[in-house]
């Protein structure tokens, strides 16, 4: 099991793989399908939205059985994903989350910009993202300013959960912001 800066490492230079075009798509074959079939060991949760364009096994090089993906528009944490998170750090012993916001999100030019034609349950998730702006922030922050601010303060919510906490406590746990760069195709630890 990998410790949690081990398990950075990895994703950075899978990342590194991605940008330089040396992606391998490691751990895809037949004999690695068939050897994780009855048991996971990821060694990284990745929160991430739920956008086509951000694939976190892709643009960090991983393959299958490698990350704990967990996925919603905007990143928009709530109570279910979070005890999916929890469930991933105490049942599969992972020892990082990253929290990887990205450019030009959708949900948060929404949230940002106040659409009022959305459907209800659309209006929902924003409501529930937009409380870590001001109105004046609502007015200034580009979204992907925005999709900024609202991952670092997803990782302040993550360190307040006391199982996490503990395991941060016990450095046995690392909970890290990032940004996927559209345009350099980085991801950027915040």
């Amino acid at each position: 099991m990998l410790k949690p800066d081990e398990s950075l490492k990895k994703l950075i230079e899978g990342n590194k793989r991605f940008v330089n075009g040396e992606a391998s798509q490691a751990r895809t074959c037949h004999e690695h399908r068939k050897n994780i079939i009855n048991k996971q060991e990821p060694f990284a949760v990745v929160i991430t939205c739920s956008d086509s364009r951000v694939c976190p096994e892709i643009i960090m090089d991983c393959g299958l059985g490698d990350i704990f993906v967990v996925r919603v528009a905007a990143g928009a944490l709530n109570p279910d994903l979070l005890g999916t998170i929890e469930y991933a750090v105490l049942a599969l012993n992972v020892k990082l989350i990253l929290m990887l916001g990205h450019d030009n999100c959708g949900v948060m030019e929404c949230i940002l910009r106040d659409k009022a034609d959305l459907s209800k349950d659309i209006k929902k998730l924003c409501d529930h993202v937009s409380r870590n702006f001001t109105e004046e922030e609502k007015q200034t922050l580009s979204a992907s300013e925005g999709v900024k601010v609202a991952t670092l303060e997803d990782v302040k919510l993550l360190k307040k959960i006391p199982v996490l906490r503990q395991k941060i406590r016990a450095k046995e746990l690392k909970i890290l912001p990032a940004h996927y760069n559209f345009y350099t195709n980085e991801v950027e630890l915040l």
